[in-house]
């Protein structure tokens, strides 16, 4: 059995572009009348008040609530800012973070991915939810860091880009690399895809939602 951040299906909010009022009036009450398992902070939610009161406001809607950070890239390098980061996140009960493609860094996940299983925090590795796709456009860098992550022990992804037929590309691409049911895929989408994005993606994933769109 492969040990998951959340079971396959459940839905995440990103509350990324939230700051910690809105997030706090809004989201919480989303997450519960919605049936939401999941939700994506970032550093605009946590500005305000730190990361652990706004993970302690999120675990106030749902106890369960899997709550996942949103790294920014070229904010952070190292391994000493990698551990650093890491306790930190421990220290605020987050259940997993968002690392991003970290364009200048050299096999980054190599110090990241050690760092974040030695505090218990879980690594998603795609781009930071921030940063829009069109910052992400190198496919073959993406595709690299992918494998990079795979041979770290990462076995949780995020694909950037919304269109079906990429999203079942790449998830023809882990099935051949880690196995089927061996990974699980955060996609972000909407209503009017969710069938296609169902179809594309399979059964081991979860969709990405906005505010605006639940």
């Amino acid at each position: 059995m492969v040990d998951r951040i959340m079971p396959p299906g459940q839905t995440v909010l990103n509350a990324t572009d939230l700051a910690f009022g809105e997030f706090q009036r809004t989201v919480c009450e989303i997450v519960v009348s919605d049936g939401h398992r999941g939700v994506i902070i970032g550093p605009k939610t946590i500005q305000a008040t730190g990361i652990s009161q706004t993970v302690a406001e999120a675990r106030q809607a749902h106890p369960r609530l899997t709550v996942i950070y949103d790294l920014p890239d070229g904010l952070l390098d190292g391994l000493t800012s990698a551990e650093a980061t890491a306790r930190t996140l421990k220290q605020s009960r987050t259940d997993a973070v968002i690392l991003p493609s970290f364009p200048r860094r050299k096999r980054p996940y190599d110090y990241w991915v050690p760092a974040l299983q030695a505090a218990d925090v879980r690594a998603i590795v795609g781009t930071d939810q921030a940063a829009g796709l069109e910052q992400y456009d190198d496919r073959a860098r993406l595709n690299r860091r992918y494998t990079e992550a795979i041979t770290a022990g990462v076995r949780d992804f995020l694909i950037p880009d919304p269109d079906p037929e990429i999203v079942s590309g790449y998830r023809k691409f882990f099935e051949e690399e880690l196995g089927l049911g061996s990974f699980a895929l955060f996609v972000s989408t909407n209503s009017a895809n969710f069938e296609t994005m169902n179809d594309a993606a399979g059964p081991n994933w979860h969709p990405i939602v906005q505010p605006k769109s639940v």
